[in-house]
């Protein structure tokens, strides 16, 4: 739902826009207000087809944070980067030039941002949101200021916990003692995978070269993550990563 943000059906859509509410309450709520004023001048969107209904909502955060009247949240909030060189051309810059600039554009003569003032919003979300909660193809997405200005380690000290009901807040926590005037960091992909999985998901996903100690390290920091152990030695040698197994085996 577009105004409290439940999980609901689509047994009520918006009279105006088309998208799914709880009820006639959540249409008319000041959450909702702003954007239905924009997509009720476009194609109402098709719910009938399941296939179809996470690509309905691609422009939602984009627009919701380009009709924020808050100037602090605006103001943060385009202090983050978009990275666009890396993603101009790629495989979710072709589908939200549809689903977002086109739509919001051409369809629903929402003039008031630029082409590229688009872009670098759906940029700047796509780097820093935080999947919240996924349910397949579809799921919550949102940015919360401390938690997507923290830096990513392999090794991070610190985890966010995030809310499983609506408002979804956001909850900072400690995994082990950081001492005074280190900075805490966190980590944007599963620690306890390999740094042979690690690094290109970064790269794909927050277009950074991770050159952390546990990435430098061939052993992992000695949790040997992504050591290979030969079962033809009598010793059960390790292979760490970058070395030839041939030769160390043979």
């Amino acid at each position: 739902c577009l105004g409290c943000l439940a999980e609901i059906d689509v047994s009520y859509l918006c009279e105006r826009c088309g998208y799914p509410m709880c009820d006639e309450e959540c249409a008319d709520s000041p959450q909702h207000f702003q954007e239905c004023q924009i997509l009720r001048r476009g194609p109402r969107p098709d719910f009938s087809d399941c296939s179809s209904h996470a690509l309905a909502y691609h422009c939602i955060l984009p627009l919701r944070a380009l009709l924020c009247q808050d100037p602090q949240i605006t103001s943060l909030l385009l202090q983050f980067m978009d990275h666009r060189e890396q993603r101009e051309g790629g495989e979710y810059w072709r589908t939200s030039k549809s689903t977002v600039v086109d739509f919001l554009r051409n369809s629903c003569n929402f003039l008031q941002f630029s082409q590229d003032e688009l872009h670098r919003i759906i940029g700047i979300l796509e780097v820093n949101s935080f999947e919240l909660h996924s349910y397949g193809n579809a799921g919550y997405r949102g940015v919360f200021g401390v938690g997507s200005l923290l830096s990513h380690s392999c090794r991070a000290n610190a985890k966010i916990l995030f809310g499983k009901e609506p408002p979804f807040s956001s909850y900072l926590l400690a995994t082990t003692d950081i001492p005074a005037g280190h900075e805490i960091t966190t980590t944007y992909t599963d620690p306890l995978q390999s740094t042979v999985r690690r690094r290109p998901t970064l790269a794909k996903g927050w277009f950074f070269n991770c050159t952390c100690p546990r990435c430098l390290d061939p052993s992992e920091l000695g949790t040997h993550l992504g050591t290979v152990y030969c079962t033809k030695c009598p010793d059960g040698c390790q292979v760490l990563r970058g070395q030839d197994i041939l030769g160390r085996c043979s």
